[in-house]
């Protein structure tokens, strides 16, 4: 692994195609489902793309991220995130196993300080 990243990794019960769709099926019921207290907003979904904000209210005052997830079916998808207390980017890959069960794994997550999010220097819609 490499220094200021973090990898994830699971083992699901299921097919690949289920493994990608249950993944990536961003909701607003996230929160509850990961025992946060977060409020998540869908801006946009399309077979490739997924835009989501996260809000949360903590002891120091808001929390707020933005996501884009850029998803590359069948197996992986990559994400970009900036907001007002950090900046990551993350890449998902899944693997399917000879049992039929599908191992989530080569993840890597890379916080990134304030400000150098690749969408810093991306222009916007006028």
């Amino acid at each position: 692994m490499v220094a200021g990243t973090r990898g994830t990794g699971a083992t699901f019960r299921v097919p690949l195609d289920f493994a990608f769709a249950w993944c990536t099926d961003y909701t607003p019921d996230d929160a509850g489902l990961e025992g946060e207290a977060y409020q998540r907003k869908i801006i946009e979904r399309s077979v490739r793309r997924v835009v989501f904000e996260d809000l949360e209210e903590m002891s120091d005052g808001w929390f707020w991220g933005r996501d884009v997830v850029t998803l590359r079916p069948p197996n992986r998808w990559h994400m970009d995130g900036v907001g007002n207390r950090r900046d990551v980017a993350a890449d998902y890959v899944l693997t399917s196993l000879p049992d039929g069960r599908t191992a989530g794994g080569g993840g890597r997550r890379r916080p990134m300080p304030r400000g150098t999010s690749r969408r810093q220097n991306a222009r916007r819609p006028r």
